[in-house]
């Protein structure tokens, strides 16, 4: 089942394949947005157009004994068929083209890639999995495997051979991507097992999972690597993999609980506005946009001369993040700061509200 271990760092392309990391959501269950790009662990993000109501989640079950701890579990809300040409459910993850630079792709020299992962599903049969080239065309190869135990984990491992057909972009966009499909539209579905330039990620006689209501797959162990056998997985610590992850979303601040501490600080502009930042612990791919929850009453601001915590009844939390490194946030509709003073974002005691950054490929 498993070949010669590679005698190289970053032998896993994928990162977080062992479904450890979970900034977002933690073990929380959420329910997906149709039609919008949804990260589930990090790294790996569902788009889903046909039914409603599914839910995503890290939960504690992986195989016995495989050393992994989480898997990410997809449940179908109301299933349908895929009935629209253009309808694509998939669970993905793009690869960095700055990580798949040495793959050759584009040349008669391509190198071949293996997958290989753990999968548990309540329905058996025929699916699909495969790459994709995020070059300047549009190269996909599908290939399928075979579940035929219900609720069991199972190991699979297929092989891809090299795509001599096109170059990744070999830059801080998405260079090969990785996918695994639930069901799609005919403008989605091509042949298996060869490179065809089309954007697609089915195949005619799959098992569409996102037909049947309440049906479940889940998945831990990805490894995408070069080679044409898999080896054993590329576990790097937790703390490197963590780095990884935040090279791509990071969690500023996510607060549960009813306590008070500094998010970021700056200078107050006024009397009711100001500017902080907070510095970034990885340099992120891209310049990151910023999502805020909560209430307005999860943040408060603080300044030198005031006798407590003013909680903004409009704060006006407006990011304004200018490099890969600092995250930078405009303010207002405070009360009785001092332009030029020192002042503090702070978190609610009252718990709540979160900020995330993301430079998603």
């Amino acid at each position: 089942m498993l070949g010669t271990p590679q005698p190289y760092n970053f032998k896993n392309r994928v990162i977080n394949g062992n479904m450890s990391i979970s900034q977002r959501n933690g073990t929380a269950s959420s329910t997906l947005t149709a039609s919008a790009i949804t990260y589930t662990v990090d790294r790996f993000g569902l788009y889903c157009t046909t039914g409603t109501g599914h839910t995503y989640q890290q939960v504690a079950d992986a195989p016995s004994g495989s050393g992994f701890n989480y898997s990410m579990k997809f449940t179908v809300g109301t299933g349908a068929s895929p009935s629209a040409a253009s309808d694509q459910n998939e669970f993905y993850q793009w690869i960095e083209g700055y990580n798949v630079a040495d793959l050759a792709w584009g040349t008669s020299s391509a190198k071949p890639l293996t997958i290989s992962f753990w999968v548990k599903s309540s329905l058996t049969g025929t699916f699909p999995v495969g790459l994709q080239d995020n070059g300047a065309g549009t190269w996909s190869y599908i290939t399928s495997y075979t579940y035929s135990a219900a609720n069991t984990w199972q190991y699979v491992t297929v092989t891809i051979p090299g795509c001599t057909n096109q170059v990744p972009a070999l830059t801080t966009n998405a260079g090969v991507s990785l996918w695994f499909s639930f069901g799609a539209g005919s403008s989605g579905t091509t042949t298996a097992n060869s490179w065809n330039n089309v954007d697609a990620k089915a195949f005619t006689g799959q098992t569409n999972i996102i037909a049947t209501s309440g049906a479940t797959w889940q998945v831990t162990g990805v490894q995408v690597e070069v080679g044409v056998s898999a080896t054993t997985f590329d576990t790097r610590p937790y703390t490197t993999e963590l780095q990884l992850c935040q090279r791509y979303g990071y969690s500023l601040f996510n607060q549960s609980v009813s306590t008070s501490y500094i998010i970021a600080s700056g200078q107050c502009f006024s009397s009711s506005s100001g500017r902080v930042t907070a510095a970034i612990p990885v340099t992120m791919r891209a310049i990151p946009s910023a999502t805020i929850t909560g209430a307005a009453s999860n943040f408060q601001v603080y300044n030198a001369v005031n006798s407590g915590l003013p909680s903004l009844s409009s704060l006006a939390l407006q990011p304004v993040c200018t490099t890969p490194n600092l995250a930078a946030f405009d303010f207002g509709g405070a009360s009785g700061l001092t332009a030029g003073y020192a002042t503090s974002l702070v978190c609610g005691s009252g718990g709540g509200g979160s900020i995330f950054l993301s430079a998603e490929l």
